[in-house]
């Protein structure tokens, strides 16, 4: 399965007496404890390989695209699957001249 994300980034500023400050901290320092969350597999997933960038405009759609393409034909007894996950509108149907909306089986699996 390959995903392809985009990232945005929204920077603000506060000012914080020492008190905040600390307790800021503190609880920073109480969620960092705790470590990652656990990765959970996705049935039926062998590998997932995800196009990820910092900033719009720099071709991930195109790359996941042109990925998921390549490995389908490269073993056509693998089942490639390709999930776009882009904020602001979805531009995978459109390469991939895909019309119409998605569909879920009765166990919540999409049917092509």
């Amino acid at each position: 399965m390959i995903m392809e994300m985009a990232y945005f980034k929204t920077f603000f500023f506060l000012k914080l007496s020492d008190a905040e400050n600390e307790t800021l901290k503190q609880r920073r320092t109480q969620i960092m404890s705790r470590g990652l969350p656990k990765q959970k597999p996705i049935e039926g997933v062998k590998q997932v390989i995800v196009v990820a960038s910092g900033k719009g405009g720099v071709g991930k759609s195109t790359t996941a695209v042109n990925l998921a393409l390549a490995m389908a034909a490269n073993d056509s007894s693998k089942t490639v699957g390709l999930l776009d996950v882009d904020v602001y509108g979805p531009s995978i149907p459109k390469m991939m001249n895909l019309k119409g909306n998605p569909e879920l089986s009765q166990s919540l699996r999409w049917i092509g």
